[in-house]
């Protein structure tokens, strides 16, 4: 157990001392702490003030001289001795009765010298100071009006306005050194020792009844206690990239703690790794109502008495319901989103929370590009689409830079040279990007002179500065990833007249392969891939299979725990980018894709594959294609390339997909490639978006929290599953339910309210007589999952 540090400050002659004394005497009766040994750390500046000769009327006359020198050199020796005494007890638990925060508020409330303060906080012996006090429980004692304070004659004694005036001060330079503290305001000496003794065994207070939390941390929302005001107490961290994390479970759960953060553009900017604690993480359990949460995001949440507010969540935290606050006033949050990017111009709600979002987008910084290396070009459209939406270009030259900052990040890449020996940071085709106002993918060009990037207008979100530094989303670049049927492609499938007997057939497969994957390199290979661990493949390809036998065996149970989620790898496939045909020589209803293997290239030997993306529910998103081979492309590998030619684009055909990051199956298995194709829907929404002149803080703050409840796509999932279990995937119901759900998608940029017909909905006699029947994954019509 790491040892207690308890700090008691305040005013001189509040009883600073006698409350360490109290403290010990009762923890001796606690049945926690009555075998845990406590050191005093008592008494410092009068021991330093006694060394030097110095009563409380020196310090006077120094105050009324205005001899700010001879008083800071006083409270810097102070200091000093108070360093020394916390690290002699480091290992030990102690109470001290002050700080050394001490010196600062005297010299603010004497002398008003900002300068010499911050020269005194800034100093290498104060950062040391800090440093000791970060994994203290800090409690400063309130003064009391009616108290009259005794002059020892050793100290500065105050007037009961100079104990206040102190005490505010002292809060402040906590706040500055970003360390927690609690304020006793009870009276009763019994009741401020409870408070302490709560706080040491991590109970949570202004919500009955006590739950225990992690590392004594209460939390505050701007709410009384009535033994003292309490704001988070968090433990600094070690590791610069942590930050703050609550997690509100229920109305009388949270938890606080720090977790490691996914880098992003705005905290990056503004806070870089977190050094001063300007952002907060907070996340909500799904069942909390919808009013809890904008009950507190409308309010302030006080950290270390700190102001923290709402200011925004990326795309993928608006599904786990979770959202970051910035420490600051309403008015500075609003002028930082305003600061990088015009959002003001987009008038849907939806639409501008969703641009906001890629502010906040998982990312890892990589080069800078300068505008004079970023070059506009056209996109390519017909018939209302848009044939290269979302998709770039990047000059091999800048792709080359780019990878030596994912491998600080991430996997290495790696391929065999023709001599079998291993070569990493081999440059990916593609990257998933964040550029000022940009987003999508570039693919490389194969010119490796050329230090250009190259945007469309599909790819400009808005207008934005915020940075030169080209950022990589997470997992955002092309490699060799194993594909594998999941439900939805087995369902689509089966009716396209794929027989059930094939699917149990490489379900056994898997099975034989699960057991035999820590004995054969190659399907070690193949689930090496499969759970994105191109680390091992390292080893492997190094006849190094003895190295990472303990890591095979958690891959193969973690292939078995996938079973029951009905994920089937398959040797013929791959999840791949896509990417345009940058010179216009795929024709309609051609694919070029050549993956890897082993760190090779290689031809796929068949000259037809089945394409599709997740999730998908109509039976026109399995598109079959034919797969050829153009030199111009031979320099792309481990991304599918899609024509630009045609009536429609293929990726909008595919689940109404684009190029700027969706990620595609393709599938040259000749046993799960189907004979017919039908017609794809059109995805094309004929909804108009609902547009405001002006949007609101609180307009934003609804949005987040009523995502959940106006989002109809889980439940629409679940009525199409039990359609296609009972009637097949042809049914009436799953087509009509197929549209409602890709009008689902759109709802929320829309406005419109998605109503799910009554004829849709399973009757409880029909769940019956589904739950009755064999979960077998054959079936006469569709597949039954």
């Amino acid at each position: 157990m790491s040892p207690i540090h308890i700090i008691i400050s305040g005013a001189s002659s509040v009883g600073k001392s006698t409350l360490v004394d109290e403290c010990i005497r009762k923890f001796r009766q606690d049945k926690k702490l009555k075998y845990v040994h406590f050191k005093r750390i008592q008494e410092v500046a009068r021991t330093v003030l006694n060394q030097l000769k110095i009563t409380g009327t020196h310090l006077e006359n120094y105050i009324k001289h205005n001899n700010i020198e001879k008083f800071s050199d006083v409270q810097e020796k102070i200091i000093h001795e108070q360093t020394l005494c916390f690290d002699k007890e480091k290992e030990n638990n102690y109470l001290s009765d002050r700080s050394g925060f001490d010196a600062l508020a005297y010299i603010h409330c004497y002398f008003k010298n900002e300068q010499k303060s911050n020269s005194i906080f800034q100093s290498k012996l104060f950062q040391l100071l800090i440093n000791q006090c970060q994994n203290g429980l800090i409690f400063i004692i309130h003064p009391q009006e009616d108290l009259q304070a005794q002059n020892d004659n050793m100290r500065i004694v105050p007037n009961y306005q100079d104990q206040i005036e102190y005490t505010e001060s002292l809060k402040h330079w906590y706040t500055k050194a970003h360390l927690s503290y609690f304020v006793l305001t009870d009276l009763d000496i019994t009741k401020r020792v409870e408070f302490i003794e709560k706080h040491i065994h991590g109970h949570f207070h202004w919500l009955p009844p006590e739950i225990p939390i992690p590392l004594c941390l209460p939390f505050h929302l701007n709410k009384n206690q009535h033994h003292g005001q309490n704001n988070i107490a968090v433990r600094s961290h070690s590791d610069q990239s942590y930050m703050r994390f609550i997690e509100i479970l229920d109305k009388q759960n949270i938890k606080i703690s720090y977790k490691k953060y996914d880098k992003n553009r705005l905290v990056e900017k503004y806070d870089p790794s977190c050094l001063n604690n300007k952002f907060v993480s907070i996340l909500f359990d799904q069942k909390l109502d919808n009013t809890f949460l904008e009950n507190i995001l409308f309010n302030q949440i006080l950290i270390n008495s700190e102001q923290y507010h709402f200011i925004g969540y990326s795309n993928s935290q608006l599904r786990g319901r979770s959202c970051y606050l910035y420490a600051g006033s309403i008015e500075q949050t609003e002028q930082i989103i305003n600061d990088n990017g015009d959002f003001h111009k987009i008038k849907n709600l939806s639409k501008r929370a969703a641009r906001i979002g890629l502010l906040f987008s998982s990312c890892t910084p990589t080069i800078h590009i300068e505008p004079d290396h970023v070059i506009q070009i056209d996109d390519i459209e017909r018939n209302g689409y848009t044939f290269t939406d979302g998709c770039g270009i990047i000059g091999r030259s800048l792709a080359n830079q780019i990878v030596s900052y994912l491998n600080d990040f991430k996997k290495p890449i790696l391929t065999l040279n023709d001599d079998n020996q291993i070569e990493e940071n081999t440059c990916p085709c593609a990257f998933q990007v964040r550029y000022q106002g940009y987003k999508g993918v570039l693919m490389i060009n194969n010119d490796d002179q050329d230090d250009n990037i190259q945007v469309r207008p599909s790819m400009k979100k808005f207008t934005s500065t915020i940075s030169t530094c080209l950022y990589v989303c997470d997992d955002g670049y092309s490699g060799p990833k194993l594909g594998f049927l999941i439900k939805q492609f087995i369902i689509l499938l089966s009716g396209l007249n794929i027989p059930d007997e094939i699917f149990l057939k490489k379900q056994e497969e898997h099975f034989h392969e699960i057991i035999s994957m820590c004995d054969d390199m190659n399907v070690a290979i193949k689930y090496s891939l499969y759970f994105d661990r191109i680390d091992l493949i390292y080893h492997l390809l190094s006849a190094n299979f003895q190295f990472v036998q303990s890591e095979l065996e958690i891959l193969q149970k973690k292939a078995l725990e996938s079973v029951e989620k009905l994920k089937i790898p398959i040797t013929k496939s791959r999840l791949a980018f896509g990417v345009c045909d940058p010179y216009n020589v795929l024709k309609s209803g051609e694919v070029y894709f050549r993956p890897t293997f082993n760190g090779r290239q290689f031809m796929i030997d068949s000259k037809i594959c089945f394409v599709a993306k997740s999730p998908s529910y109509h039976l026109g998103d399995i598109r079959v294609l034919k797969l050829t081979s153009y030199q111009q492309l031979e320099h792309l590998y481990d991304v599918i390339v899609f024509p630009t030619k045609g009536q429609r684009p293929h990726p909008n055909e595919i689940a109404g997909s684009d190029l700027d990051g969706d990620k595609y199956l393709i599938c040259w298995d000749n046993d799960l490639i189907p004979n017919q194709m039908n017609k794809p829907m059109d995805y094309n929404s004929t909804a108009k978006a609902k547009e405001s002149e002006f949007i609101t803080r609180k307009e934003m703050i609804s949005h987040f929290a009523n995502a959940q409840k106006n989002n109809q796509s889980g439940i629409i999932d679940h009525y199409y599953n039990y359609w296609a279990n009972l009637l097949g995937v042809n049914s009436t119901q799953c087509r009509r339910l197929a549209e409602l759900f890709s009008e689902a998608v759109d709802a929320p940029k829309t406005g419109q309210r998605i109503r799910i017909p009554a004829e849709l909905k399973p009757s409880r006699k029909e769940k019956q007589q589904l739950n009755n029947e064999t979960t077998s994954i054959e079936t006469t019509q569709g597949c039954h999952i």
